[in-house]
């Protein structure tokens, strides 16, 4: 009998930890973009800037985590004849930034799959691809532009290259040799603009914006055929989606730009950070390497996640 009981004693805790890994899977760093790039402890610890542009050169837009590095775009004029504008990539804590290819424009927003990363290019209505060391660049699309066609956020689903614009009700697609355009109009939900998009494990999400008076804020979950299948949350304009685990990190459109989360089944929204910086970030696990230890202890005066 004792030993009966203590059997079952380890089974219950057994099922307390595997409930707590399945319920508390937050991210371990959140990266964030403006006129720097700067890394805290997730979800609010203190930041580092671990990279900034040269004087009058531009400043970094998005960016996302391929492996041990970290790779981003930069945002300027289409006209601009100065250096350090284009796609980028260092080591995770910032160290060895290079500029892998260079290129002017309004370079907006990245994604990987396979050994390649993609990136658009709003201005130009464009969208590349290249090897993760920057070489073999090549167009995969081209010739979309303005607010209801341009090349705004990407994602990659089924192996269809997927991008939203400024002020539509759709998402565009390729196939990933540029071929089979798709126009692909969101149904289910009230959506006048389809203003970002993210694929993971086997899902596409948007989210809606309104454009002027007409359409309803919201998070939603689609298929292939551009039919809402749930909505995770409304009631705000969202700017960066960034799926991770189980859960939805996201932060308004206007202000002020903190960190949020909800389920992805759908559930209580998350405030994770009242900082108002969160606009364009990215959010990662701990590193495979120990790199980011370098980074004045952060890794070690982790905060309690929240």
């Amino acid at each position: 009998m004792r030993a009966r009981k203590l059997l079952y004693g380890f089974f219950l805790v057994l099922l307390a930890a595997q409930s707590a890994v399945a319920t508390d899977d937050w991210p371990d760093y959140v990266y964030t973009f403006d006129s720097s790039i700067e890394l805290r402890t997730f979800p609010d610890g203190p930041a580092q800037t671990i990279w900034t542009p040269a004087p009058g050169e531009p400043a970094p837009f998005e960016g996302q985590v391929i492996g041990e590095h970290l790779y981003w775009v930069t945002w300027c004029q289409p006209d601009y004849t100065g250096g350090g504008a284009g796609l980028w990539r260092a080591d995770r804590n910032g160290q060895n930034a290079q500029l892998l290819v260079e290129a002017a424009g309004y370079g907006r927003h990245i994604e990987s799959y396979g050994d390649k990363v993609y990136w658009s290019n709003e201005h130009l209505g464009e969208i590349y691809r290249a090897d993760l060391d920057g070489q073999n660049v090549e167009t995969v699309v081209s010739g979309y532009f303005g607010y209801s066609d341009g090349c705004y956020d990407i994602a990659i689903h089924e192996d269809r290259l997927y991008w939203t614009s400024w002020v539509s009700p759709s998402v565009k697609s390729v196939a990933l040799d540029g071929s089979d355009f798709r126009n692909t109009a969101i149904t289910g939900a009230d959506v006048a603009s389809a203003f970002q998009i993210e694929a993971h494990e086997g899902e596409l999400y948007i989210s809606a914006i309104k454009n002027g008076t007409s359409g309803s804020y919201g998070i939603h979950a689609i298929n292939a055929d551009g039919v809402v299948q749930r909505t995770l949350t409304t009631g705000r304009s969202y700017y960066t989606l960034e799926a991770y685990g189980d859960r939805m990190y996201y932060s308004p459109d206007s202000g002020p730009d903190y960190l949020y989360s909800v389920p992805l089944a759908g559930g209580d929204e998350v405030l994770h950070a009242d900082e108002s910086v969160y606009s364009r970030f990215t959010v990662v696990p701990e590193p495979t390497t120990m790199s980011l230890l370098a980074l004045g202890g952060l890794a070690v005066l982790r905060r309690r996640k929240s």
